[in-house]
């Protein structure tokens, strides 16, 4: 049967839609839909009805959230892809804690992050993720506990792309931080790539977490991060923060702008052992405040551990830290 006039065939919805996705990541396993909750939406001009019960293979069977993306469809290490098709809020059933490697959640090609919204439960972090060569793309995720990252990875190879890390609500609860990098002996993160992030509404951006359990010398160590290109704003205590015991080695920080104009303090990264064996560079960094000082951006071991250069703010460029 012919399709009627202006309505696009089924198949060549799913061919624009497999595209499109395609044209920004590799999609190597299964390609799952997910939308905003089990509301009826339109795709296509045709009414659909999202249900984890659904298949999730098409546009036109959606799952309803992402827990039964990430809990039930992924399959570790095959590179599945999940995709929020539409504008709107994807609160999780419960936060999502998960040791599955390998896989991308991302929003749709041609959204703003900031309306795909991912939050957290109260009380714990929206998601843990201890899987190596993970993505988040192109959405926000909300954290809703005070003492818990928004999102916290373990693995390593992680990957944030044009992703939002905020609060759910911060007349509720300010989440500690947007992302924590932690170390766990059994996973020992590192290599993890922030490109073009939002860090906002928090009390610490990004956070280097305490050692969980804590151990020595390199197990305490994350190494060769890349945070380039993002914006931190509105962040109460710093941008960029590490706990106790947490160390960096050959850390890129570069191109970001920090937009707060107050007494933040943009970064502190003290640990006595940083750079044990790489030097860390943090280069060529925009600060929106009059004149920095040595009590906002604190860096211990900066004859040794790090290069700071090519940094501004409002007064010029700032030659010692």
């Amino acid at each position: 049967m012919p399709t009627p006039a202006g309505i696009v065939s089924t198949r060549e919805v799913v061919r624009r839609w497999r595209d499109s996705i395609e044209g920004q990541v590799a999609i190597r396993g299964n390609l799952y839909y997910i939308a905003p909750g089990t509301t009826a939406i339109k795709v296509a001009r045709r009414a659909v009805t999202p249900s984890d019960n659904a298949d999730g293979l098409t546009p036109f069977t959606p799952l309803a959230t992402v827990n039964e993306f990430i809990t039930n469809r992924v399959v570790t290490g095959e590179g599945d892809v999940g995709v929020l098709m539409k504008e709107g809020q994807y609160v999780l059933s419960a936060n999502i804690s998960t040791t599955k490697k390998v896989f991308i959640l991302m929003g749709a090609p041609g959204l703003n992050r900031r309306s795909v919204f991912v939050d957290g439960v109260t009380g714990a972090a929206a998601l843990i993720l201890r899987g190596d060569h993970i993505q988040l793309r192109n959405l926000e995720v909300g954290g809703a506990a005070d003492a818990e990252a928004a999102v916290t990875v373990r693995g390593r190879y992680f990957q944030a792309i044009n992703v939002h890390f905020t609060s759910k609500d911060v007349d509720i609860a300010r989440a500690l931080a947007g992302l924590r990098i932690e170390v766990d002996l059994l996973d020992h993160p590192g290599f993890s790539n922030l490109l073009g992030c939002l860090f906002s509404y928090l009390d610490t951006g990004l956070l280097v977490g305490t050692p969980n359990p804590s151990g020595s010398g390199d197990f305490n160590t994350i190494t060769g991060v890349r945070v380039e290109d993002c914006i931190f704003q509105r962040n109460t205590t710093r941008d960029i923060g590490a706990q106790a015991g947490a160390r960096i080695d050959g850390w890129l920080i570069a191109r970001n702008y920090f937009a707060d104009l107050g007494n933040v303090d943009f970064i502190t990264l003290n640990h006595a052992d940083n750079g044990g064996q790489l030097i860390n560079h943090i280069a060529d960094n925009v600060f929106a405040h009059n004149a920095v000082t040595t009590t906002q951006v604190v860096l211990t071991n900066t004859t040794t551990a790090f290069k700071f250069t090519g940094n501004r703010d409002k007064a010029g460029f700032i030659t010692g830290v």
